[in-house]
């Protein structure tokens, strides 16, 4: 039997929107790393989050803090049904430092910063007949076929060094990076058209699938034995009108590059139908403590002739766009509008409009309604405390979630504490 560890799966490897974009400011010229009032900025953050458009919090918090998945939880995503169902989950954590090469340069609004971390990203998209056969396995289909078209499966974890230049003129700025990145691991399972027919008298089973699963060696890929590395190009572009600088704009590209697996990835791309005789089957799919296991014989024919090929891949980029508008300078009220996607299987654009005010001098707190991504309506809390120099942001995905877990999907939660000096 093979097991595949889903608590890895869903914290280690956990995407779906990174923790320096979710805890991005209204606008570029309030973030504090462009008009840093010392010498140089210092931060880290670290956080992760889930969102689905079909399985409550109560559900995906098992995989985070293991526990019994009883039949009520599984009926919980069951009465969620939607056809295709969408789950999507990010884990992040990084460090960086930005700095001014000599006072001319911060006069001039010039900056250079470096950053290092790591990010896992993990990308579901299934049919109902998936998870029923998934989670209750296969008995249940006794005499008829699971449908499992149009599903996908995609985890992927890298390391990253960024290396970026940032320049403020007087109503716009910019800011250009490059990146270089080594993959840990990856798995990319894409099915376009498969189903399972068991027989009533559990004697035999039809599989049909096509399609093409690609998986990286995690053992191939220690830091002396020819990691997978790759490449990507990071721009972000502001403006704000001279006039009044009520309103401000914001957009960037992000991740937009490839990486190189080695040659022990194994990639299989098969188009084929067959039939398992003469074996009990009523239980080749199961799940028990938080593991999945698969028959081998099964496993084996699925995969059929596998390749191991080194292959060049798409990163999944991200795209962002923001607008700002001042509504009192009182308080500092602002209303936010932004748009972003980052190129997942199964992610749809999202969407959210938000509201941010200072509660006293040091206090700034802002709350947002988002919609898209891999879920459908939540929400978000913005909390951020400045003293002095130090600086400390905190945001909470989908609050409802923590709440009420059986009721609303997805919940998360990224911190960020930075140091002016």
């Amino acid at each position: 039997m093979i097991k595949i560890r889903l608590f890895y799966i869903f914290w280690v490897a956990l995407p779906a929107i990174g923790v320096a974009q979710a805890l991005r400011s209204d606008s570029i010229y309030r973030v504090p790393e462009f008009h840093p009032a010392g010498r140089a900025l210092f931060s880290i953050q670290a956080g992760g989050q889930t969102q689905s458009t079909t399985i409550p919090a109560a559900f995906s918090n098992r995989f985070i803090d293991p526990g019994f998945i009883d039949d009520a939880l599984k009926a919980s995503v069951e009465d969620r049904f939607k056809g295709s169902n969408r789950f999507g989950a990010t884990f992040s954590y990084s460090a960086s430092a930005l700095f001014f090469p000599d006072s001319t340069a911060k006069a001039n609004g010039s900056a250079l910063q470096i950053s290092a971390g790591t990010e896992s990203l993990f990308a579901l998209q299934f049919s109902d007949d998936a998870f029923s056969l998934a989670f209750r396995g296969n008995e249940g289909f006794a005499g008829k076929s699971a449908n499992l078209n149009n599903s996908s499966f995609y985890a992927l974890r890298y390391n990253f060094f960024r290396l970026s230049y940032r320049k403020r003129f007087e109503t716009w700025g910019f800011e250009a990076g490059l990146q270089a990145m080594r993959g840990v691991s990856n798995s990319d399972v894409r099915l376009d058209e498969a189903s399972l027919f068991t027989d009533t008298a559990g004697t035999f089973l039809d599989v049909r699938w096509k399609g093409r699963i690609r998986s990286s060696s995690a053992s191939a890929n220690a830091w002396n034995n020819y990691p997978s590395a790759g490449a990507a190009l990071n721009l972000r572009f502001i403006y704000t009108p001279v006039s009044q600088r009520k309103w401000f704009a914001e957009a960037s590209l992000s991740d937009f590059g490839f990486i190189q697996w080695n040659s022990q990835t194994n990639d299989v791309q098969r188009d084929t139908s067959f039939r398992f005789t003469g074996l009990w089957f009523g239980d080749i799919i199961t799940f028990n403590d938080t593991n999945f296991v698969i028959g081998d014989s099964l496993l084996s024919r699925l995969r059929g002739n596998e390749e191991q090929a080194s292959g060049m891949q798409l990163f999944p980029f991200r795209v962002h766009a923001a607008v700002s508008f001042e509504l009192s300078p009182r308080n500092a009220q602002r209303l936010m509008l932004q748009g972003e996607y980052r190129a997942l299987p199964g992610m749809r654009p999202q969407f959210s409009l938000g509201y941010s005010r200072k509660l006293g001098a040091d206090l700034e707190l802002g709350l947002d309604a988002i919609y898209g991504g891999f879920g459908t309506l939540n929400s978000r809390l913005r909390l951020a405390y400045r003293y002095k120099g130090n600086q400390l942001s905190v945001l909470v995905f989908a609050p409802e979630g923590w709440i009420a877990t059986s009721r609303f999907s997805g919940n998360g939660i990224f911190i960020r504490y930075a140091l002016d000096i």
